[in-house]
């Protein structure tokens, strides 16, 4: 996400402020965060954040941590749930000729002094969700497994998935 594009300024930091030694900033983000950033991952949660910069000669290195709880559906039912998520990235700011933030080093102009780090923040916490998120057992929305588990069932009895099963060969 190029710098400009958040809309939430409280996540900007001017790197010229910076001194010698590593600066630590705290922030907490929840609902308001989310919503003003372009994703659908996401509906609400309570995230602390820790973004430490340390300016080397010529570059910053940045390490963000994330601990909390966000609210996203559920791939089973859809409805949503809580999920805890806890993680780190490491990132490197050098200058170059224009902005680029492949994922790992941000390049920014000569001429950029602040730099926008909301979506790092997002980055983080969505790459701290499981691939696989679903309510515990038994805590999904009824009508939705009752679906599930009427077409789940009627799979079952189909002879065509029988004949796939014989396929199967035994090394």
């Amino acid at each position: 996400m190029p710098p400009s594009m958040s809309k939430v300024a409280s996540y900007n930091v001017n790197l010229l402020d910076l001194g010698a030694d590593a600066v630590t900033l705290e922030w907490q983000v929840g609902k308001p965060f989310f919503e003003t950033l372009d994703q659908d991952l996401v509906s609400d949660g309570l995230v602390d954040v820790t973004l430490r910069i340390q300016k080397k000669t010529a570059s910053y290195e940045v390490s963000l941590h994330i601990e909390g709880q966000v609210t996203i559906p559920c791939d089973r039912c859809l409805e949503p749930m809580q999920q805890d998520v806890s993680g780190d990235m490491d990132l490197k700011v050098q200058e170059g000729d224009e902005f680029c933030d492949d994922g790992q080093i941000i390049t920014i102009p000569a001429d950029m002094n602040t730099l926008d780090f909301a979506w790092n923040i997002y980055e983080c916490i969505a790459l701290a969700i499981p691939i696989s998120h679903t309510h515990p057992e038994g805590q999904c929305d009824s009508a939705m497994t009752a679906l599930l588990n009427e077409h789940t069932a009627s799979s079952t009895g189909d002879p065509r998935w029988e004949k796939l099963r014989e396929l199967t060969v035994d090394n």
